[in-house]
């Protein structure tokens, strides 16, 4: 895909470029929004497409951060080699975003959604796993009675579970910053409504209706035949 964008983007330059010659101008505007716009033809930024997807983008971390996570404890220099790719795909990325694929068009979300449910799912799942491989795998409590060694994995399971839900607890699930812009545009907000209520506009009451001409027809018929219905007493 990224030979296929570059070609459809210099031929859509090459077109620009002779059509201001023949008019005898010098100049040839492409502008980036324009190289978007033959990125997204080509490799459009959705679900099963050259272009990739948010949610392929997602389950790609989540299976990362699974296998770094439930079974880094069995090779600690698994964190270094994760950091390095993830380092270099990160620019691999980047550069698919900007000159690969179309820019995905915005949508509003808080976070990152369901996804991060399933990163905490995970979490507390690579707690008990890394549990079981250090009592029923590695030395010395292989060695143990199986009796033992449940006792132990259940004590250590629960207690490493309980650092988790402490350390959770220490942190603030948004930022201070998103904090102070919350509290910025509730304010802001709160001041649009006072001066939109102090400036509305007074609603006259029409007294005069036979200046009023709302009908279709002849001048005043349907009108008069109307407010002779909506006068009190008279029947509908």
């Amino acid at each position: 895909p990224i030979a296929l964008a570059k070609w459809n983007v210099m031929t859509e330059f090459w077109k620009f470029r002779e059509a201001h010659l023949e008019a005898g101008s010098q100049e040839t505007p492409y502008t980036y929004l324009q190289v978007q716009a033959k990125c997204a033809e080509v490799a459009n930024y959705e679900y099963m497409s050259w272009g990739g997807s948010s949610c392929e983008d997602f389950l790609e971390l989540a299976v990362g951060f699974a296998l770094l996570t439930c079974f880094g404890i069995a090779l600690p220099a698994m964190a270094v080699l994760g950091l390095c790719s993830h380092i270099i795909e990160y620019r691999l990325l980047a550069y698919r975003m900007t000159n690969v694929t179309g820019r995905p068009i915005p949508y509003g979300a808080e976070g990152i959604g369901v996804w991060q449910q399933i990163f905490h799912t995970i979490a507390e799942l690579a707690v008990i796993i890394n549990v079981g491989v250090a009592v029923f795998t590695m030395y010395p409590m292989r060695h143990m009675l199986f009796r033992h060694q449940l006792i132990a994995f259940l004590v250590l399971e629960h207690l490493m579970l309980l650092v988790r839900k402490l350390v959770m607890s220490i942190f603030d699930k948004e930022p201070a910053a998103q904090r102070r812009i919350d509290d910025f545009n509730a304010r802001l907000l709160e001041s649009v409504k006072v001066k939109s209520d102090k400036y509305r506009p007074i609603a006259h009451r029409w007294t005069n209706r036979q200046g009023c001409d709302v009908s279709i027809g002849p001048k005043y018929a349907q009108l008069d035949a109307v407010l002779a219905r909506l006068e009190p007493g008279s029947s509908m």
